[in-house]
Protein backbone atom coordinates (compact mmCIF):
# COMPACT_ATOMS: atom_id res chain seq x y z
CA UNK A 1 0.00 0.00 0.00
CA UNK A 2 2.65 2.17 0.88
CA UNK A 3 4.33 1.74 -2.55
CA UNK A 4 1.30 2.40 -4.64
CA UNK A 5 1.18 5.63 -2.60
CA UNK A 6 4.45 6.99 -3.57
CA UNK A 7 4.23 5.71 -7.04
CA UNK A 8 0.87 7.64 -7.20
CA UNK A 9 2.76 10.82 -5.50
CA UNK A 10 5.49 10.34 -7.75
CA UNK A 11 3.40 10.27 -11.10
CA UNK A 12 1.53 14.00 -9.69
CA UNK A 13 4.96 15.17 -9.52
CA UNK A 14 5.93 14.13 -13.02
CA UNK A 15 2.79 16.14 -14.20
CA UNK A 16 2.91 18.82 -12.22
CA UNK A 17 5.86 19.74 -13.19
CA UNK A 18 5.16 18.90 -17.37
CA UNK A 19 1.94 21.03 -16.88
CA UNK A 20 4.21 23.94 -15.12
CA UNK A 21 6.56 23.75 -18.73
CA UNK A 22 3.65 23.25 -21.18
CA UNK A 23 1.99 26.51 -19.32
CA UNK A 24 4.85 28.84 -19.78
CA UNK A 25 3.14 31.72 -21.59
CA UNK A 26 5.13 32.40 -24.99
CA UNK A 27 7.38 35.59 -25.45
CA UNK A 28 8.58 37.68 -28.08
CA UNK A 29 11.90 38.97 -29.01
CA UNK A 30 13.75 41.28 -31.42
CA UNK A 31 17.34 40.36 -31.73
CA UNK A 32 17.49 38.00 -28.57
CA UNK A 33 16.16 40.45 -25.98
CA UNK A 34 12.57 41.32 -25.35
CA UNK A 35 12.90 44.35 -23.61
CA UNK A 36 15.77 47.09 -22.60
CA UNK A 37 18.14 49.25 -23.95
CA UNK A 38 19.82 48.46 -27.51
CA UNK A 39 21.82 50.21 -30.21
CA UNK A 40 20.29 50.90 -33.63
CA UNK A 41 22.81 48.41 -34.53
CA UNK A 42 21.59 45.15 -32.68
CA UNK A 43 17.68 45.81 -33.34
CA UNK A 44 18.41 46.18 -37.32
CA UNK A 45 20.96 42.79 -37.03
CA UNK A 46 18.38 40.48 -37.05
CA UNK A 47 15.15 42.19 -38.20
CA UNK A 48 12.61 39.29 -37.50
CA UNK A 49 10.58 39.10 -33.83
CA UNK A 50 10.81 35.34 -32.70
CA UNK A 51 9.02 34.04 -30.07
CA UNK A 52 11.07 32.38 -27.10
CA UNK A 53 8.88 29.08 -27.39
CA UNK A 54 9.02 26.34 -29.40
CA UNK A 55 6.15 25.86 -32.22
CA UNK A 56 5.11 29.58 -32.47
CA UNK A 57 5.44 31.99 -35.01
CA UNK A 58 4.87 35.53 -35.08
CA UNK A 59 2.37 36.35 -38.01
CA UNK A 60 1.69 40.60 -37.25
CA UNK A 61 2.76 43.54 -34.93
CA UNK A 62 3.16 47.26 -34.86
CA UNK A 63 6.20 49.01 -34.29
CA UNK A 64 5.24 52.75 -32.50
CA UNK A 65 8.24 55.26 -31.71
CA UNK A 66 8.61 58.68 -29.48
CA UNK A 67 11.34 60.75 -29.68
CA UNK A 68 11.75 64.34 -28.39
CA UNK A 69 10.78 66.52 -30.62
CA UNK A 70 10.03 63.88 -33.47
CA UNK A 71 6.62 62.77 -34.40
CA UNK A 72 5.32 59.92 -33.30
CA UNK A 73 5.21 56.40 -35.94
CA UNK A 74 3.31 53.82 -35.63
CA UNK A 75 3.64 51.29 -38.29
CA UNK A 76 2.23 47.56 -38.64
CA UNK A 77 3.64 44.46 -40.27
CA UNK A 78 1.71 41.60 -41.32
CA UNK A 79 4.78 39.10 -40.70
CA UNK A 80 7.04 38.77 -38.29
CA UNK A 81 10.02 40.62 -40.34
CA UNK A 82 10.81 44.23 -39.63
CA UNK A 83 8.97 45.80 -43.09
CA UNK A 84 11.69 48.38 -44.85
CA UNK A 85 10.06 51.59 -43.61
CA UNK A 86 10.32 50.20 -39.94
CA UNK A 87 14.30 49.54 -40.60
CA UNK A 88 14.39 52.61 -42.20
CA UNK A 89 12.82 54.61 -39.22
CA UNK A 90 14.72 53.09 -36.47
CA UNK A 91 18.27 53.76 -38.35
CA UNK A 92 17.31 57.34 -38.48
CA UNK A 93 16.18 57.27 -34.32
CA UNK A 94 18.03 59.46 -32.24
CA UNK A 95 19.51 58.18 -28.97
CA UNK A 96 17.18 57.82 -26.23
CA UNK A 97 14.20 57.24 -28.75
CA UNK A 98 11.59 54.61 -27.27
CA UNK A 99 10.52 51.71 -29.28
CA UNK A 100 7.09 49.77 -28.90
CA UNK A 101 6.62 46.61 -30.07
CA UNK A 102 2.77 45.96 -29.25
CA UNK A 103 -0.48 43.69 -30.72
CA UNK A 104 2.38 41.38 -31.21
CA UNK A 105 -0.09 37.78 -32.86
CA UNK A 106 1.88 34.66 -33.06
CA UNK A 107 0.35 31.41 -33.69
CA UNK A 108 1.09 27.67 -32.31
CA UNK A 109 1.37 24.64 -34.58
CA UNK A 110 -2.25 23.92 -34.66
CA UNK A 111 -2.90 27.07 -35.80
CA UNK A 112 -4.31 29.03 -32.29
CA UNK A 113 -3.82 32.65 -32.41
CA UNK A 114 -2.56 34.18 -29.65
CA UNK A 115 -1.21 37.62 -28.45
CA UNK A 116 2.12 38.32 -26.53
CA UNK A 117 3.19 40.74 -24.78
CA UNK A 118 4.38 43.98 -25.62
CA UNK A 119 8.73 44.56 -26.30
CA UNK A 120 10.03 47.57 -25.07
CA UNK A 121 13.09 49.32 -26.30
CA UNK A 122 15.66 52.88 -25.43
CA UNK A 123 18.25 53.57 -28.31
CA UNK A 124 21.62 53.65 -27.11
Amino acid sequence: MKTKILFLLAILAVAGATYTASAQKPTASLAGKSSGKATVKQLLKDSVLTVTTPGYVVVSFRMSAYAKGVDATDLESSSAQLTARMQQTISQLPRGTKIYFEFIQAHDAEGTIVTLEPMAFIIK
